[in-house]
């Protein structure tokens, strides 16, 4: 399992590098796993399966807008 300081470097590494990709909504950090916030199922297709050795998990959660306050 990995450890907090490889998911967070993990994590920086993921957004800097497909965070902004049109489809991924966000990425996280789950219980020794990171995961992938994608609008559909085909998103994660276009995505590694791990970051720095970190496994990805990926989540489907349509399209997400920023809530207004």
């Amino acid at each position: 399992m990995a450890t907090f300081q490889q998911l967070h470097d993990a994590k920086e590494t993921a957004k800097r590098d497909f965070g902004s990709m049109p489809g991924v909504e966000g990425i996280g950090i789950g219980d020794g796993v990171l995961r992938v916030y994608v609008r559909d199922a085909n998103v994660k297709d276009r995505l590694p399966r791990t970051c720095e050795n970190v496994d990805l998990e990926f989540v489907v959660t349509g399209e997400v807008n920023p809530s207004d306050p």
